[in-house]
């Protein structure tokens, strides 16, 4: 592929579709706060795309837009075409190279992005870890176009069993997408992202088809296949003509060539790749949540709405006759809310009662307080994103959570080890989730200004983020049906929980807030007027004072509220 105005004029797949891709999930790239965003692009080719479709929606003051490919010829034509980009610059990048990223890109970049490059890589694994060490310590995302099965390499593999053209395609296994024959190329690539390290990772895929018209196609794979240049030029047309006939001959479900306006229907596997870089300071947040006694006197919400979630939806657990249930709650803080509010309403005696939380201070608080207390129950320290113990998988009938999967940036994880902890015959979940508040749009105004901004750099990885999903309910549908789910049960349900007074909530809100612990004491209470006047400053149109209630504050928010089955 070393003619970039060839590749330019022929490139009509890659450029229709990326205008589509971009236009549907730009939305999922969460952008800086203060807009000084940096995005390098991974196989940017001749430079059309990134300068179409990547360009335009960046902030107006994002500081660094990297082009890069591994092919030197294509980085000058971009540069010859793009450097009059703002802050923009033309890298020659070997995306799955073995070698040390150069000081200047690693850890420098907030976003990555791809078009239709990855499935030309054959070494995944490398690439996805390049990619992940691209980011930013401090976390960034990916935005990831690609194609794992392209009927094109299925034409290339045949035609390299030709006496005629085997010479010129020994090496056809580096050019070969390394997941064209793989039957679950969804799950590899989860895994694949997992394993890395990466969170919040959603993979797509779709079947596709694109019609060429023959020459169309001829130009369009000339243009980008490896082996045209070896051959000599007397010989290409051959070479094509022979191509063309062993791709309308390929054993598929319809005819690929129609005879009558001679063209050709195309089969292709698309993947669309979001995922994220957690932050390492991300790792702390239940863990900074240090202040138990005042959790203690000051959680009535998280009393309130457990009590009224856990008696809506306990009709629907699946109980045992004999009352030997087994229970298990995550991230029970100190447990409070689950021993005394939760487990009464059940009206039964457990065989056992779990509480576990991240927060080993947090877990020896209720151990002390309510251990020896509650018949059957244990206090475990938990991470439910990371390796369950061996003791726990497979040992639960009922799994709770209130407001917790919030503060986890790996979803998926948690939902399958949510999964394990179940026992196969049909145990049941139900968790929620705090999803949508002006809370978080509170901190992030917070985050921007000169008072407070040093204590909240990473204000972005403590947002949930469902605040910004387009559809949080179909997100987590589909991780849960991916992990096995059935009788599958979600919703984002509007709420308002009255607090007596705003000094109340802000109580409530210091006790769960993962900032004060970083301010200096005589400054905490200052920084929570900020916060409560912030946040009803960005739902103008809301009645947070109670006209009824004199002197009761509303806060108000939606709730992701999922009941499921194994």
């Amino acid at each position: 592929m070393d003619d970039p105005q060839l590749y330019y004029d022929a490139h009509e797949l890659q450029k229709k579709d990326a205008i589509v891709f971009y236009k549907q999930f730009s939305s999922k790239i969460r952008w800086r706060n203060d807009g000084s965003d940096a995005l390098i692009d991974i196989g940017s080719g001749p430079g059309d795309v990134v300068y179409d479709c990547i360009y335009p929606i960046m902030p107006d003051t994002y500081q660094r837009l990297v082009f890069s490919d591994i092919k030197n010829s294509m980085m000058e034509y971009a540069r010859e075409h793009y450097h009059h980009l703002p802050n923009s610059d033309f890298k020659v990048l070997n995306i799955e190279s073995h070698e040390e990223l150069l000081n200047d890109l690693k850890g420098q970049f907030d976003h990555v992005t791809s078009n239709y490059c990855l499935q030309l890589v054959v070494d995944q694994r490398q690439a996805f870890t390049n990619i992940y060490n691209l980011l930013r310590p401090e976390g960034g995302d990916i935005l990831i176009n690609t194609a794992p099965y392209v009927s094109l390499f299925d034409g290339f593999t045949g035609l390299s069993h030709n006496d005629k053209w085997a010479p010129y395609m020994e090496d056809l296994q580096y050019f070969t997408s390394p997941l064209q024959h793989v039957e679950d190329p969804k799950q590899y690539m989860l895994d694949l992202l997992e394993a890395i390290g990466f969170c919040d990772y959603q993979v797509e895929t779709r079947d596709r088809v694109h019609t060429y018209s023959v020459e169309a196609y001829k130009a369009s794979v000339k243009a980008i296949a490896p082996y045209i240049p070896r051959i000599p030029i007397h010989l290409q047309d051959d070479f094509m003509n022979d191509f063309i006939d062993t791709i309308i001959n390929l054993d598929w479900d319809y005819p690929l060539f129609n005879k009558e306006d001679n063209t050709l229907r195309l089969p292709y596997k698309q993947m669309i790749i979001y995922a994220r870089k957690p932050c390492f300071l991300f790792k702390t947040v239940v863990l900074k949540m240090d202040n138990p006694k005042l959790y203690q006197e000051t959680n009535e919400l998280q009393r309130a709405n457990a009590a009224s979630i856990a008696k809506e939806f306990s009709p629907k657990f699946n109980w045992r006759s004999e009352k030997l249930d087994t229970i298990i709650d995550i991230g029970s803080a100190i447990g409070d809310v689950f021993l005394e509010v939760v487990c009464p309403l059940f009206g039964r005696q457990f065989k056992r009662i779990v509480c576990s939380d991240l927060n080993s201070n947090m877990v020896e608080y209720g151990r002390k307080h309510y251990g020896k207390k509650i018949k059957n129950c244990e206090f475990r320290v938990l991470n439910i994103a990371g390796e369950l113990p061996g003791d726990m998988k497979g040992q639960f009938d009922h799994l709770l959570s209130f407001f917790c999967l919030q503060l986890i940036p790996n979803q998926r994880k948690a939902f399958q080890n949510i999964y394990s902890l179940l026992r196969p015959s049909g145990g049941n979940c139900l968790l929620t989730a705090f999803a949508r508040s002006p809370y978080y749009d509170a901190y992030l105004h917070l985050s921007k200004t000169e008072r407070w901004s040093s204590y909240m750099v990473d204000v972005e990885k403590y947002t949930c983020s469902w605040h910004y999903a387009y559809d949080p309910v179909g997100e987590v549908e589909e991780i849960l049906g991916d992990c096995g789910f059935h009788d599958v049960h979600v919703q984002l349900r509007p709420t308002i929980y009255t607090y007596g007074s705003i000094e109340d909530f802000k109580k409530n809100m210091k006790a769960v807030s993962h900032y004060t612990h970083r301010i200096p004491a005589e400054l905490q209470d200052e920084f929570m007027n900020d916060f409560a006047e912030a946040m009803i400053k960005a739902k103008p149109h809301f009645k947070f004072f109670n006209c009824v209630r004199q002197g009761a504050f509303n806060f108000p928010f939606e709730q992701l509220i999922i009941f499921a089955r194994r």
